[in-house]
């Protein structure tokens, strides 16, 4: 490839990237698909998860929130057929999103799904009925934990 054409690919190919990347965080509309299927074969109140998945997003630091969100839109995007055989959006097929994002060969969309598991397995399991469903007795020693600030 000559120079000239790397060149041209490259100005092209940014070019394309910034015209398809999001411009401002909305709410995504994959998170109620994404729940059902992390939290298939559990009776979850699918509502509640949703909204403790949000007051987290919310703790979260502007650049971790603002990750998260390109990681859903690129779910969503046109850019998910070439770069994960997504043709159509994950919002069709959320179970095969995170079973590409899961066996991916970038090590970086991996690490998304992990992310994104992990935020809504500690949404969903901060509540004690899911937790006796699954026969979590709680916390080993609930006297240690730390519920309040440290005064230093």
């Amino acid at each position: 490839m000559q120079r000239r054409t790397f060149l041209k690919l490259g100005l092209g190919s940014s070019l394309m990237l910034s015209a398809c990347t999001p411009r401002s965080p909305a709410p995504s509309p994959l998170w109620p698909a994404l729940i059902k299927v992390v939290l298939a074969g559990f009776e979850a109140d699918h509502g509640a998860v949703e909204a403790r998945v949000q007051a987290l997003l919310a703790a979260l630091p502007a650049r971790d929130r603002r990750q998260l969100d390109q990681l859903l839109w690129l779910l969503d995007s046109p850019l998910a057929g070439p770069l994960l055989g997504l043709w159509g959006g994950a919002a069709k097929t959320p179970e095969q999103a995170l079973s590409r994002l899961k066996s991916h060969w970038l090590g970086l969309l991996v690490r998304g799904h992990n992310g994104l598991v992990q935020l809504i397995a500690l949404a969903a399991f901060a509540d004690p009925a899911l937790q006796k469903q699954t026969g979590y007795p709680g916390p080993p020693f609930p006297q240690l934990l730390i519920t309040t600030p440290n005064d230093y």
